[in-house]
């Protein structure tokens, strides 16, 4: 957390984030029959209108587009809180949502970040729906270019199907994560039961990446089931396919339960693994150990100085002493065997 956020009152409207890019706000107004769009926002509310916000950083300026609006300070302090659970909820007419992102990142330069993690915030409200971004990561480009075409569906519809849209895109990409995770999945299980090894890195990001989709869809999932678009503001068709989106969130939700649990099955099988190598390489040890003991007290016996000891004087003494002791170690090593000790 920002450590401006500490100790401050309620309705700080203070970003909490780690994503340091300028704040930009375009505007795209839209209708059946004409699209436009500007750099800012001009709070037209008698037209379809999506205003985009990117980056959290410039606080004034957010702040003085969500008092153009008469969004609840409440509210706005959510959007700074970048730390916030994914929820659903209706103050008056005003719709604000929270959603946790996830997609696969498509950027060839992120070899070492494969998934890319946003927090979106939405307000909706009459004809007017606002989008705020943490970074930049283009997810509502393809809806972007669909309002450029006149004979696009979105563009016959008010912004309440662009919303569902954009919910759908973001259920859509999370499915792709959760899909990737589970190749992922399948790879180190083959990888597990064949050479008994695992890409520790890649299955504890994995399991990670559970985790953090668990958390941005169960919250969702239950906000569907209490059915928040049952409104006025939603139509009849737009509801509908609501009813249709939630069970695609239900059906990513029981997928993303029974992912952690074959990671968790993974780790565990791997866990016993490296239990088992150990276990291996310590009694290999202890064999050894166990037959040089009595080898190591008869090398300390005949090498004491005694004064009155006849094997010492034997001529063939040290070939004794040689086929003694290997013989000594085979007895041991048969007897082990014997008790399947190893």
């Amino acid at each position: 957390m920002n450590v401006r956020k500490k100790h401050a009152p309620p309705k700080s409207l203070i970003y909490t984030g780690n994503v340091y890019i300028d704040t930009t706000i375009e505007t795209v107004t839209f209708s059946e029959e004409h699209m436009s769009e500007v750099i800012g926002h001009n709070a037209d509310t008698s037209k379809n209108q999506w205003v985009q916000v990117i980056g959290l950083t410039q606080e004034k300026k957010i702040i003085e587009l969500c008092e153009k609006y008469g969004i609840d300070p409440l509210i706005v302090e959510d959007i700074f809180n970048v730390n916030q659970r994914s929820k659903i909820e209706w103050k008056n007419d005003t719709l604000f949502a929270v959603i946790k992102s996830a997609k696969i990142n498509t950027n060839i330069d992120a070899v070492k970040n494969p998934i890319a993690h946003d927090y979106i915030s939405f307000i909706l409200q009459g004809t007017t729906l606002i989008t705020f971004h943490e970074m930049d990561d283009h997810v509502f480009d393809v809806l972007y270019e669909r309002l450029k075409d006149p004979n696009s569906y979105v563009r016959k519809h008010s912004v309440d199907y662009l919303y569902y849209r954009m919910l759908d895109n973001l259920i859509d990409n999370a499915t792709e994560v959760e899909q990737e995770i589970s190749m992922t999945t399948n790879v180190l299980e083959e990888r597990i039961l064949a050479l008994k090894k695992a890409d520790q890195a890649t299955l504890y990001q994995s399991r990670k990446e559970l985790i953090y989709l668990k958390s941005a869809i169960d919250p969702i999932a239950k906000e569907f089931a209490k059915r928040f678009f049952k409104h006025d503001l939603f139509g009849a068709e737009t509801q509908e396919l609501f009813l249709d989106l939630e069970d695609h969130i239900i059906r990513l939700s029981d997928n993303i339960v029974s992912e952690k649990e074959a990671l968790r099955n993974l780790l565990d099988l791997h866990m016993n693994n490296v239990s088992y190598h150990m276990n291996n390489i310590m009694k290999t040890l202890t064999i050894f150990s166990a037959i040089f003991i009595p080898l190591s007290f008869l090398a300390g016996v005949f090498g004491m100085n005694f004064i009155h000891f006849d094997f010492l004087t034997n001529p063939n003494g040290m070939v004794y002493f040689i086929l003694f002791c290997i013989s000594l170690a085979i007895m041991m090593l048969v007897y082990f065997k014997w008790k399947k000790w190893y």
